[in-house]
């Protein structure tokens, strides 16, 4: 249950991380390398201004007999999630852009003797460090706090937010991410479930699993983030397995979270390097008003 720890192990270099996964990276040819819907992954071309330049266990179980009628979920984030995702997207687009870059660069570099191996190979190790490194970053849980201003809620909800009228666990902000920052990627599905569960921090849930799909799903059929209600509500069954962490608390109408609250801070995409890190930081409050 909760976020999972994605893709690898530490924070290296993308560099130092890609040839370790092109290490291990299984010569394969059909499933590895095949981009079912390639212009899904164009530049995202939703409004909003461009951006600035997964993860701890949940709390389990029902709540008990005496709290059930005073619950209510953290406060409604749908405008601020949209607004969340939309910059996830086109900052893992730049990068994206980087990665294939990075590692046309590093196939140029082979030695002669090397120069059978596919551009392919080592653009796809690049592209993995960088998922590898960013998904594990994704820690809404423990790291961000979802509540009102004026104490409207949660309450006997804790660590859960409202989004499109639903309720889910703030875990799923980042499995949902994940999944969607895959696809920009261009990850495979199979890749992209590999990566989820490696390594995997608690136990991987209905509501893990579904977010991380969802996420991938939206960005492989086309779709737009700012539309991502209507997406949800079309996949009801995987919509529904999303809230399951939300232990059916009911939504927070009673605070609403601005679309402009705290966000992800992430780095001038034109300071990035292959040879170092990639850092972002997460916002540590998402406050609801009143």
């Amino acid at each position: 249950m909760g976020e999972m720890n994605r893709l690898g192990g530490g924070y290296g270099s993308v560099h130092s991380l890609a040839r370790r996964l092109l290490d291990r990276m299984p010569w394969c040819e059909r499933w590895c390398f095949v981009h079912s819907r390639p212009e899904a992954m164009d530049e995202p071309q939703e409004s909003g201004a461009p951006p600035v330049a997964r993860g701890g266990l949940k709390d389990e179980g029902e709540p008990v007999a005496n709290e059930r009628e005073s619950r209510r979920c953290g406060p409604e984030s749908t405008a601020w999630f949209i607004e969340e995702a939309r910059q996830w997207r086109n900052f893992a687009w730049q990068v994206n852009r980087l990665a294939i870059a990075w590692g046309k660069a590093a196939n140029a570099a082979r030695p002669w003797y090397e120069a059978w191996v596919p551009e392919r190979i080592d653009t796809k190790s690049y592209q993995y460090a960088c998922l590898a490194i960013l998904a594990r970053q994704l820690t809404y849980a423990p790291t961000t706090t979802f509540a009102s201003a004026g104490g409207h809620c949660p309450q006997n909800c804790a660590n859960t937010l409202t989004v499109c009228g639903g309720c889910i666990d703030r875990s799923e902000v980042g499995n949902f991410i994940y999944g969607l920052i895959a696809r920009m990627f261009q990850m495979t599905w199979l890749q992209t479930w590999g990566g989820g569960i490696a390594g995997n921090r608690g136990r991987r849930t209905n509501a893990d699993a579904a977010a991380v799909e969802l996420g991938w799903d939206l960005i492989d059929q086309g779709g737009l983030v700012a539309n991502v209600c209507a997406f949800l509500a079309g996949r009801a069954v995987d919509w529904a397995k999303m809230q399951e962490d939300g232990h059916g608390c009911p939504p927070c109408v009673a605070s609403v979270v601005p679309a402009a609250n705290d966000h992800t801070t992430f780095p001038a995409v034109a300071g990035l390097a292959a040879s170092a890190p990639i850092t972002v930081t997460l916002p540590p409050t998402v406050t609801g008003q009143p």
